[in-house]
């Protein structure tokens, strides 16, 4: 059974028309309505449900409301999983290196910033004498 109350991004209703942001609304979960309450400033739209909560509501360890909170048990980390990920990054950190080497390595026009082999001694583009 779904606890979606609406979608996220969906405002509550006010009279059956969707409020907007700046308006005065309470938390969904405890009702607190102090006349401050601005959506997406005061309230946050929880991902599970899609209630707008305040902060005294809001799990902010499990990113969701307080209400949705008691169903989601957190699935703790799996540590070759975590590893998987680090050797994943170290690849593309050596990749990223590589392509910094070749870089460098490339020829670029004074006049024009075109890219050029390193045999070049003209511009293929803008015609000027490369220096030596």
């Amino acid at each position: 059974m779904s606890r979606k109350i609406r979608e996220l991004g969906q405002y509550p209703l006010k009279n059956g028309k969707p409020m907007k942001w700046g308006d005065r609304y309470y938390c969904e979960a405890c009702g607190r309505h102090d006349n401050v309450c601005n959506l997406g400033v005061d309230l946050g739209q929880c991902p599970e449900c899609g209630r707008w909560v305040c902060r005294n509501c809001w799990d902010s360890d499990k990113g969701v409301c307080k209400v949705c909170a008691k169903y989601i048990s957190l699935k703790p980390f799996d540590k070759s999983e975590i590893e998987k990920l680090y050797k994943k990054i170290k690849e593309i950190e050596e990749h990223i290196i590589k392509i910094n080497e070749k870089v460098k390595k490339i020829n670029f026009c004074q006049y024009c910033n075109i890219p050029l082999p390193s045999t070049a001694k003209y511009c293929g583009i803008c015609g000027k004498k490369l220096p030596q």
